[in-house]
């Protein structure tokens, strides 16, 4: 996270929070944050997750666009993370700065643990792959609601087109590179059955299992519109995912 954004914000800003989603007294605790200040709470002795989110990252749009998705899927059987409402019925609050502004948003949190030595567990293989074959199955028939912007598209994801940001000068062939895939790409015909809104980011730290090697996924922040098939290896071509986080993701 950027330096600019950490002095933005302070924890009184949090105040207003703990009416909005009705946290049990004193249960709101800092877990980290890379994109967003991530904390964990209760309500009725259940576990919520609180993101705060800067405007520069993700606008109030767009995570309402992510909301309405990852509801979709809920509703539809998909194993994630529920979004919550605000007292007020929303699925975001808005907190306003003189640069910019912060965005609440909250999900229940996830069952199970992080996962290890997935490659030699060949249920939770299975089961990583039925999760997702089924989020593309009920994707298909996702419209967005009614005053719910439509997610971006994938090339549209910042990190593909600020990815120069990223590359020494001695490195820009890497750009070229990335321009002449993108352009195949391109060329495949969108349909709906190899189309739709997806998470595009579930490596091994974006979902938690249960005993039963059942995922429940999160964090849908680069949810964006792409192709159901070869995606996993595109995106974690671009990223810092490891070894088995790629090698797992071609399965």
């Amino acid at each position: 996270m950027k330096k600019r954004i950490k002095a933005l914000f302070h924890e009184s800003m949090l105040e207003g929070a703990k009416t909005l989603y009705d946290m049990d007294f004193g249960s709101l605790k800092l877990l980290g944050g890379f994109e967003s200040f991530v904390y964990e709470y209760t309500k009725n002795n259940q576990s919520y997750i609180l993101k705060v989110t800067h405007s520069s990252h993700r606008t109030k749009d767009q995570i309402d666009s992510e909301f309405d998705f990852v509801n979709y899927l809920f509703l539809h059987g998909g194993r994630v993370s529920k979004p919550v409402l605000t007292r007020h019925g929303n699925y975001t609050h808005r907190i306003p700065l003189d640069d910019g502004y912060f965005t609440l948003s909250s999900t229940e949190k996830a069952v199970g643990n992080r996962p290890s030595d997935i490659l030699n567990n060949k249920d939770l293989i299975d089961q990583y792959g039925q999760t997702i074959g089924l989020f593309h199955h009920i994707t298909m028939g996702y419209q967005p609601s009614f005053n719910i912007d439509k997610r971006f598209i994938w090339y549209e994801d910042p990190l593909i087109v600020e990815c120069k940001k990223y590359l020494d000068e001695s490195d820009l062939f890497v750009y070229d590179a990335l321009v002449s895939v993108m352009d195949q790409i391109k060329q495949i015909p969108m349909t709906v059955s190899n189309y739709g809104l997806i998470h595009t980011d579930i490596h091994r730290s974006n979902f938690l299992v249960d005993e039963k090697n059942q995922l429940t996924v999160f964090d849908f922040d680069d949810a964006a519109y792409f192709y159901l098939l070869g995606k996993f290896v595109f995106y974690c071509s671009l990223s810092e995912c490891s070894f088995n986080q790629f090698y797992i993701s071609l399965l």
